[in-house]
């Protein structure tokens, strides 16, 4: 029998790991070549995979576990949180790209 630490444990763990967490991530990102290439690649599955029924029923059933509730607070108390400090990582790109019509 595989042993499985409790929920209490698992979730202790992952709460202690966070501190490691952007490090890592970093690594990962710095560790990867040719991300476009690769990307690129993978294209015609991706429209294939985009025209699977099962796929696609993935994202339906996805959704409906969200309730309006959930989602607004979420959104609200994350990206409330998350969303200037995007906006002023992405303020070059917006000033580069923005045209008005």
């Amino acid at each position: 029998m595989v042993f499985v630490p409790s929920a209490a444990e698992r979730k202790q763990k992952y709460l202690n790991s966070l501190g490691n967490v952007p490090g890592a991530y970093k690594a990962g990102i710095e560790r990867t070549t040719n991300w476009k290439d690769k990307a690129l690649a993978g294209q015609n599955l991706y429209e294939q995979q985009m025209q699977n029924a099962a796929v696609l029923r993935r994202r339906a059933v996805a959704l409906e576990k969200v309730s309006e509730s959930d989602w607004k607070s979420r959104a609200a108390t994350l990206g409330s949180t998350r969303i200037a400090e995007g906006m002023r990582n992405g303020a070059e790109k917006q000033a580069a790209n923005y045209e008005p019509v």
